[in-house]
């Protein structure tokens, strides 16, 4: 029985307008020196054939997509095309064109922010009005069919300043998720190494381009802990944590290598495929471990591969590898 894949990501190009502190992609692609080699009508191409699989979501990222020449062209697409779309973006190259261009459309637009207004301007210095700037375009896109959801990642810069960026935008935002660190242990770097020799056949470690914790400070694991009360009396269903991690559980995320997630399997094996910049095919945003090339085969033939296939079978039989520990589908 042949598998299909339910949802899909497009890493349209990993060239940022940002080298923001908690983000791993753009050290990693900066080294490697991955370029956006897929033209527009190749995404569109790939988009329609994600239709014929029946893939219902899709989301496209980066980098920072909105730097990719032709983004409307394959936003325009996937819209037409897939039911759930989403954009992922910094919002710092927001116009009037995107405006003009999406505001009646279905889209989902994630949105990065850092903080509150004076949070956000002083860690994204070089656009020192950026949040206001960014605010104005999208309480008019939320004033139509577009929905914005943002995302800020927890760290020690900006937890002070959260539950005021919630009051500062709840007009315009449909959600908020507070994001908390992606990283591994230094500890798990040998096992992890021999795990993705045995799992993949190759020597990619994930470990070199994560951080490595600590990644906040014990006062901000305090804090989380303050925030995840407030939150649930105060915006229940509205503001959310990914991952969902209990309050009496956040010590043990961010300070204890002994404790792993609490789902032992991994979905996105079976359910969600990526594609990269230069037309890779991989099923996860950590390990980006080549299992075929768009240009090269059906994306149903790649989802389908023996080697795709004995991949599966690896997780299955003998578990999660050390650096998926931390990842955020096994900890909700």
């Amino acid at each position: 029985m042949e598998l299909l894949p339910k949802r899909a990501s497009i890493d349209i190009t990993y060239e940022c307008n940002l080298n923001c502190s908690m983000c791993d992609k753009w050290r990693f692609f900066a080294a490697s020196g991955m370029k956006s080699t897929i033209t527009p009508d190749i995404w569109i191409r790939t988009i329609k054939e994600a239709k014929s699989l029946g893939i219902s979501e899709l989301c496209i990222t980066g980098g920072e997509p909105l730097l990719y020449k032709g983004i409307f062209e394959v936003v325009e697409c996937a819209l037409e095309n897939i039911p759930l779309v989403g954009l992922l973006s910094n919002g710092e190259l927001l116009s009037e064109t995107f405006l003009n261009k999406f505001r009646t459309a279905p889209l989902i637009f994630y949105l990065s922010l850092d903080g509150d207004r004076e949070t956000h301007n002083k860690i994204r210095s070089k656009h020192s009005s950026s949040f206001d700037r960014i605010a104005d375009y999208c309480s008019r896109l939320a004033s139509s069919r577009c929905s914005i959801v943002v995302n800020s990642v927890i760290r020690n810069s900006n937890i002070d300043s959260l539950l005021e960026m919630v009051k500062q935008i709840k007009s315009w935002a449909k959600g908020i998720t507070f994001q908390h660190h992606v990283f591994q242990f230094s500890s798990w770097k040998d096992l992890n190494d021999r795990q993705e020799n045995e799992y993949f056949g190759s020597n990619f470690s994930t470990i070199k381009h994560l951080p490595l914790a600590p990644v906040v400070s014990e006062r901000t694991i305090a804090k989380i802990k303050e925030l995840i009360t407030v939150v649930k009396l105060k915006y229940p269903g509205y503001v959310r944590f990914v991952p969902d991690i209990p309050e009496n559980k956040i010590d043990d995320y961010y300070l204890n290598s002994n404790v792993y997630a609490p789902i032992s399997k991994c979905r996105n094996i079976w359910e969600s495929i990526r594609f990269t910049s230069n037309g890779d095919v991989t099923v996860c945003g950590w390990y980006f471990q080549k299992v075929g090339n768009l240009q090269e085969q059906p994306i149903k033939s790649i989802w389908n591969s023996q080697y795709l296939n004995d991949i599966r079978k690896k997780f299955t039989d003998n578990g999660l590898l050390a650096g998926c520990r931390r990842c955020c589908g096994v900890w909700s």
